[in-house]
């Protein structure tokens, strides 16, 4: 792990998070269905993602990254935050999983 992997994971999270604070304000707002809101992240992290080679270039700290990712994203299913992304009508798991599948590919 050097100092540019730091930075690397702390310019996707920069990226990121506004994503999912900007998916999460339109559910509230009514603006989108969690459907809708839920898609828009999973496509934008998706292409945020393919950047990971680039920014980050140990394993390790995308492990530590995606894996944080998983359990907060757990969490939030649990005390039904994020309604962006856990407010759909059908049992998913997949918001869990994908951080998870972006360290594997």
């Amino acid at each position: 792990m050097t100092t540019g992997d730091i930075l690397g994971a702390l310019i996707f999270g920069a990226l990121f998070l506004p994503v999912l604070g900007a998916a999460e304000w339109l559910r509230r707002r009514g603006v989108g269905s969690p459907e809708a809101t839920r898609k828009v992240v999973h496509v934008a992290g998706g292409l945020l993602s393919l950047s990971l080679p680039w920014l980050v270039r140990s394993p390790a700290v995308v492990l530590v990254m995606c894996a944080a990712l998983s359990l907060i994203f757990v969490w939030a299913k649990r005390h039904a935050a994020l309604r962006s992304l856990h407010g759909v009508a059908r049992r998913t798991s997949g918001t869990e999983y994908f951080p998870l599948a972006v360290f594997l590919v």
